[in-house]
């Protein structure tokens, strides 16, 4: 979730804000974030033997939407949850 602070302005913050705090030290942590995000290719939960357990699933993204929306990161947190679940492996029944 700190990874999405770094890479997107909240919904209520300027664009003046962001430049006052961008510094060469954030722009690397921001690229090493979009590194991230891009690369990720795991769902939260999956097991050893490439099942997912459910429940520690949607611990993670309880955790990362209360997070995000203490941080006025919501929306952006909800795209990336959802290119997180683009990764996700079909189901034995084909789905």
């Amino acid at each position: 979730m700190e990874m999405l602070t770094v890479l997107y302005l909240g919904k209520h913050e300027s664009e003046e804000k962001r430049q006052e705090a961008v510094d060469e030290r954030k722009r690397a942590l921001a690229e090493k974030a979009w590194e991230l995000f891009h690369d990720w290719s795991r769902i939260p939960g999956t097991q050893d033997d490439g099942s997912i357990d459910e429940t520690e699933l949607e611990a993670w993204i309880k955790e990362v939407r209360e997070k995000a929306a203490a941080a006025d990161r919501i929306a952006v947190a909800d795209l990336t949850i959802g290119n997180v679940f683009a990764h996700s492996p079909i189901d034995p029944d084909g789905n």
